[in-house]
This record gives C-alpha cells, sequence and structure tokens, in this order.
C-alpha cells in the first residue's frame, strides 16, 4: 500500500542530534503552542529554527505550523489575537482549528475496559467521544494544509 501520511511525534528541541537530523528529513512541522509564558517562547524558539532551516535550503522540509493546543475557553481571544499577529510578522503560519483542553485525553486510563476508547494507534476514537474535541476539524485543516 501506499503510504501518504507519516506522524511522528517529536521532542521540541534543536539540542539533540537525533531530533535535528530526523526534523531535517520532515516535509512539514506542526509545533503545538498553548497560551502560557514558558511554552510559548520555547516552542517560538524552536519553530523560529525550523523556519531558518527551511528559509536557508539546509533542509527538504517545507513547511512549519503552529497548533494552539490546550485552549481554555475561558481564556480571552486576545491574548491569541496577539500571538497570531507576531507569529503573521515573523511568517510562521498557523493551524486555524484550536484544540480546545479537555479532561477527556487525561480520564481514560482510569476508565472500566467496558467504556469506549478514545486514543488508540489502531481504532478510531469512539464518535461521541469527539464531540467538542475539535479533532475532525484539525484532521481536514491538515489534509488541506498538505494538499491531500
Amino acid at each position: 500500500d501506499d503510504i501518504d501520511i507519516v506522524f511522528f511525534d517529536l521532542p521540541g528541541t534543536v539540542n539533540n542530534r537525533g531530533v535535528v537530523t530526523v526534523a531535517n528529513c520532515m516535509d512539514m512541522i506542526v509545533v503545538p503552542i498553548s497560551a502560557d509564558k514558558v511554552v510559548l517562547e520555547s516552542s517560538l524558539a524552536y519553530a523560529l529554527k525550523l523556519q531558518e532551516w527551511l528559509t536557508t535550503g539546509k533542509s527538504q522540509l517545507k513547511g512549519v505550523h503552529m497548533l494552539w493546543n490546550m485552549v481554555d475557553a475561558r481564556e480571552k481571544t486576545e491574548l491569541y489575537e496577539r500571538y497570531e499577529k507576531l507569529f503573521d510578522e515573523l511568517g510562521l503560519p498557523s493551524m486555524s482549528t484550536k484544540v480546545p483542553d479537555t479532561k477527556k485525553y487525561r480520564r481514560e486510563g482510569s476508565e472500566t475496559l467496558e467504556r469506549a476508547v478514545f486514543r488508540s494507534t489502531i481504532m478510531p476514537p469512539d464518535k461521541a467521544l469527539l464531540k467538542g474535541t475539535r479533532l475532525q476539524e484539525l484532521a481536514e485543516e491538515f489534509l488541506k494544509v498538505v494538499n491531500l
């Protein structure tokens, strides 16, 4: 079978030779970010280094996209808008889908076996559990970004 997409979950650092080697072989890297000053600064530094590789031709990398993760619906959108503007100024595109912070991701370990599985590398998530996660929207946007 032909494989169109392979996902790698890499550490967010360029201080590791193995990570650098693998990252340089990627077509696209999505950098997850959350509304936390330390996370934002670290993720931004990582993304800017990746962008440097992209613009200097030191990598086969074709794109870097920022992705808002663990978004708290109670937070003001002003914070996100300010950072979106900064990303735009720096030439770092961001995914428009924002993944909400939900306890669904944390509860699964304590669930009984009779309950539906949400996270699995083999089975798709139960449709009822997908509600409110925005993962379907993210998948659709991702496919557009990578032109599939």
